[in-house]
């Protein structure tokens, strides 16, 4: 997701898409094994932002 300025259009923001991961790790990376992406819908109500 990028915020965009409304007066100038350049980005002002980056949100990066989410994700979720349990406690499961590769013993030699480190990294976690078993990861799934999120949903996510962002709405405008005037000048908010509701996640």
């Amino acid at each position: 997701m990028t915020f965009l300025d409304a007066e100038s259009g350049k980005q002002v923001g980056v949100l990066p898409a989410p994700e979720m991961w349990d406690a499961s790790v590769d013993e030699k990376s480190g990294e976690h094994t078993r990861r799934a992406d999120v949903g996510l819908k962002v709405t405008q109500n005037g000048d908010a932002i509701d996640p």
